[in-house]
């Protein structure tokens, strides 16, 4: 497309490819007033080596976030100002910091904590901090710890940000800009007293709620940006330490995770179903919760493969019932050869190759057939060695052959996917199986870890 021409703005999450947040929350100036008491711009936040890079053909996407608590219409307005500086003059490219905690459950008339924690991953300068929360956000505190707080020997090393207002937290500017260090963490969480009938869920909606610090630093490092393992596999905050606030087990939100049912994690307004998804993690409790990000993190760079094996598989489901292993499923005894003919498609094809196919031939001819093929023009040759239909009243030598060939073919397809990836799962259910690959080879250690961790 020509960079220079204006790209429509319908549906933008699915056409564009979406480098980061390029800002958020209130103005990152320090407000100044000159001497007639009128605003000024502000102290500049970035210093003049310092700027947000945007390339030719960049899409700045403005999503204005507002709600009215009156009960009359009111105008609304957001004018943004962007200065430039030669590129010449960048010395360092800045990012901003964009830690987004999407596990948030209030229950009716209650409170509750959204917690997270998010690793430094390289020597970085942070300029600015603020926080976002929904109308039921009363609390909010950030705090830079030395380590993770996993080790119980970490220590706060300064608070990051203090407040209680949801609707215009102030960014806070530091007069002299943090030094942070590789493995320090940023630890932040937020507070929500819900005055409603209803149960409220982390979603886009004002009637639903958020977690996020976020704030200006540099050099830019898209990992720490977005609290990511690894931004080229997908992104999501898959580095942070999501904590639970309940009494659940590890085994526990295993189990809630896997049952069955619709998994609703985003969205807006009212859905009992995403209430109910993101409570399995907000259940967990605190020191069961460190496992979560990692074995989350395991499934989402596992579980297409996983699918597809399990896909792919069904071949070897299929020629499993040659030797009865899913006669149920497929409603055969699988002792007669009709199975491995009709549905173990895998199975046949690998028997009737043409060089396989000659020879069961020569075999055939020299075998079971020899005295039919002592003249190998004579008819009763031909009828001797006939040909594979997978019937068990038709007594060729070639359906015989090939019948026992897939049969034992069936076998191994079988048992290679059974020790493989899907013991105890020869089922024509594809979800069970790529579950079972998940957890039993993919993300083995992941989901050891979690399926042990207690709460005591």
């Amino acid at each position: 497309a020509d960079p220079t021409t204006p790209h429509p703005c319908p549906t933008p999450q699915q056409v564009w490819d979406t480098r980061g947040v390029f800002g958020t929350g209130r103005p990152v100036t320090r407000a100044t007033l000159d001497a007639n008491g009128n605003p000024e711009s502000g102290v500049k936040v970035l210093p003049n080596d310092v700027a947000v890079k945007i390339s030719k053909g960049d899409v700045i996407l403005l999503n204005f976030h507002m709600i009215n608590a009156t009960e009359k219409p009111i105008d609304s307005c957001l004018k943004m100002n962007l200065h430039g500086i030669p590129a010449a003059q960048v010395k360092y490219e800045a990012g901003l910091l964009f830690a987004y905690n999407t596990m948030i459950t209030v229950p009716p008339m209650g409170e509750s904590t959204a917690r997270m924690a998010c690793p430094v991953t390289k020597d970085v300068t942070l300029a600015t901090a603020n926080s976002h929360m929904h109308a039921r956000g009363d609390r909010y505190l950030a705090n830079l710890l030395d380590k993770s707080p996993v080790d119980t020997t970490a220590k706060v090393v300064t608070e990051l940000y203090k407040g209680t207002a949801w609707d215009d937290p102030r960014a806070r500017v530091f007069e002299v800009p943090l030094q942070l260090k590789a493995g320090q963490y940023i630890d932040y969480e937020c507070h929500y007293t819900n005055n409603e009938p209803r149960s409220v869920a982390q979603g886009f909606a004002s009637t639903d709620e958020m977690c996020m610090f976020t704030g200006v630093y540099w050099p830019m490092d898209l990992n720490f940006e977005n609290c990511s393992r690894d931004t080229t596999k997908g992104g999501g905050a898959t580095a942070g330490i999501v904590y639970g606030h309940g009494t659940k087990s590890g085994a526990d939100f295993l189990q809630c995770l896997w049952s069955p049912g619709e998994r609703v994690y985003t969205g807006a307004f009212d859905d009992p179903k995403r209430y109910e998804t993101l409570s399995c993690y907000t259940a967990t409790c605190a020191k069961a919760s460190p496992g979560l990000s990692p074995y989350l993190a395991c499934l989402g760079g596992n579980s297409a493969q996983c699918t597809k094996d399990c896909t792919d598989a069904q071949a070897s489901f299929q020629a499993a019932c040659s030797f009865g292993e899913c006669k149920e499923e497929y409603g055969t005894d699988g002792t007669n050869g009709t199975c491995a003919a009709t549905v173990g498609q895998a199975a046949v094809t690998a028997c009737t190759k043409p060089a396989q196919i000659n020879a069961f031939t020569t075999t055939c001819a020299s075998g079971a057939c020899a005295a039919a093929c002592a003249d190998d023009k004579a008819p009763a040759c031909a009828a001797c060695i006939g040909t594979f239909d997978g019937m068990p009243g038709n007594t060729s030598c070639m359906n015989t052959l090939i019948g026992a060939c897939a049969k034992d073919q069936g076998a191994k397809l079988a048992s290679a996917c059974v020790s493989d990836c899907f013991k105890g799962c020869i089922s024509k259910e594809i979800r069970s199986c790529s579950v079972n690959c998940l957890n039993s080879v993919a993300c083995k250690s992941e989901y050891q870890t979690l399926s042990t961790a207690t709460c005591n």
